[in-house]
């Protein structure tokens, strides 16, 4: 008996510390409906938008518009326009989207596209 609950008593605290040990690495991963919606950077002069099933465009203050596809996989932004391929992390954090090449990183802002178009 005394062995059955020396057993019982392990077999719990192993499973408690794997309940503890848990973490969801992807809370920090960007989804498509994360990025949906029109985000702008001040610095660059120009906007994404994303619908979230993959399609979007540049936009800038002016009107002027240019389509792309995108493919979100965990942090790395794939976007295809023109005939490129072009390959990015991005970081979402409430409502600042952060887009990051080999040899800088962009900051956007969440805005809304009917201020732009």
């Amino acid at each position: 008996m005394k062995t059955f609950r020396f057993f019982t008593t392990v077999i719990i605290a192993i499973l408690c510390m794997g309940l503890v040990s848990c973490n969801n690495d992807e809370e920090d991963e960007p989804d498509n409906n994360n990025i949906k919606g029109a985000w702008y950077s001040e610095r660059e002069e120009e906007g994404l938008y994303f619908d979230g099933k993959g399609n979007g465009y540049f936009f800038d203050e002016y009107g002027d518009t240019e389509e792309f596809t995108y493919k979100l996989s965990g942090t790395k932004l794939t976007i295809k326009e023109n005939g490129g391929t072009y390959s990015v992390t991005v970081k979402i954090n409430g409502n600042t989207l952060e887009i990051t090449d080999e040899s800088e990183t962009l900051t956007y802002t969440k805005v809304d596209i009917n201020d732009f178009l």
